[in-house]
């Protein structure tokens, strides 16, 4: 009888046992599971809410750059730009994360000079008369405004603009990434040569902004100086109606300095201007000529020239615009 008696109590001690060892079990499959969700949620989350920033802010930043070279400004004009800022977080693992947005005017990162001379044939309307007129201008830009988001599982990347250029820079490359024109356009129309340039100083008080949420970027127009000249039609000089015979190029000069970017608006005027399909200047490559046009390109040290090849060179059309703006807000 005692035997039994002992038998039956360790029966009752097995399924104790086996409780526990069932209570473990469960508890290390949920913990499995917990961990699997884990790791599943927390990068997944996380680099979409990376990509959602990333995309965000690229449209920001393009927003500003089209705004920058659209319409006919004048004087007292402004421009406003929404800025999407931070990353959101991961519930409830993680905040939210600032990222940053902000403004440069000191000229050791960027900073711009563009210069020309030409000479006008022309007639005034009024007597049939013709005369000659030579026109020299030079302009001098700075002022970069720029973002930065630390993401952790997708590449950072990075908007700029300098000089109007719109930049994006990434740990793998730095390229201009924008839908604008670059500061120098040049082409040929109708048998002859169109030549365009385009500066914009940004001027104000070195500031940034670091925040989740959105931040209003505001510039006003301070100073804009432009002209505009076509071969066979109607201008005004010294006040006068006159219709444009000829005009030659006598000089042109613009240079860029960029302590970070120069390789890659070096590789932009490459790509657009060497009649070629390669989105970047071959290595070791730091001078090469327009197609067809009458300008160069030289990279020297931190700075891109563009200069023109002679004088006394015929154009269809010539354009130049100096543009200055003041941050107001950010």
């Amino acid at each position: 009888m005692k035997k039994v008696q002992r038998l039956l109590k360790g029966g009752k001690d097995d399924r104790a046992v086996a409780e526990v060892v069932g209570a473990v079990l469960i508890f290390a499959i949920v913990i499995s599971l917990f961990t699997t969700f884990m790791l599943w949620y927390v990068p997944t989350t996380a680099t979409s809410n990376e990509n959602t920033y990333q995309l965000n802010i690229m449209s920001s930043f393009t927003g500003l750059e089209s705004q920058l070279h659209s319409g006919t400004p004048s004087v007292g004009d402004g421009i406003s730009q929404n800025v999407h800022l931070g990353i959101a977080g991961v519930p409830p693992f993680s905040p939210s994360q600032d990222t940053e947005i902000f403004y440069s005017h000191g000229s050791k990162e960027f900073s711009s000079v563009s210069s020309f001379k030409i000479n006008l044939n022309y007639t005034f309307l009024t007597t049939n008369r013709t005369a000659n007129q030579t026109i020299t201008a030079s302009a001098y830009s700075a002022g970069e405004i720029g973002s930065y988001g630390n993401t952790q599982f997708i590449l950072p990347v990075s908007y700029y603009v300098q000089d109007g250029i719109l930049i994006r820079d990434s740990p793998q490359v730095s390229s201009v990434a924008g839908n604008g024109p670059l500061p120098v356009s040049a082409g040929n129309s109708s048998g002859g040569v169109y030549l365009s340039s385009s500066t914009y100083n940004i001027t104000g008080t070195d500031v940034s902004t670091s925040s989740v949420g959105t931040s209003l970027l505001t510039l006003q127009y301070t100073n804009i100086t432009s002209l505009k000249f076509t071969k066979g039609g109607q201008a005004v000089i010294n006040g006068s109606e006159v219709v444009i015979n000829s005009i030659s190029l006598l000089n042109f000069y613009y240079n860029i300095t960029s302590a970070s970017f120069h390789k890659a608006i070096f590789d932009s005027f490459y790509q657009h201007y060497n009649n070629s399909t390669s989105i970047a200047a071959p290595l070791g490559l730091t001078s090469w000529n327009f197609s067809g046009l009458p300008l160069d390109a030289t990279l020297s040290g931190n700075t891109v020239i563009i200069a023109s090849t002679g004088s006394g060179i015929g154009l269809n059309s010539f354009q130049s615009a100096f543009y200055e703006l003041r941050l107001s807000n950010l």
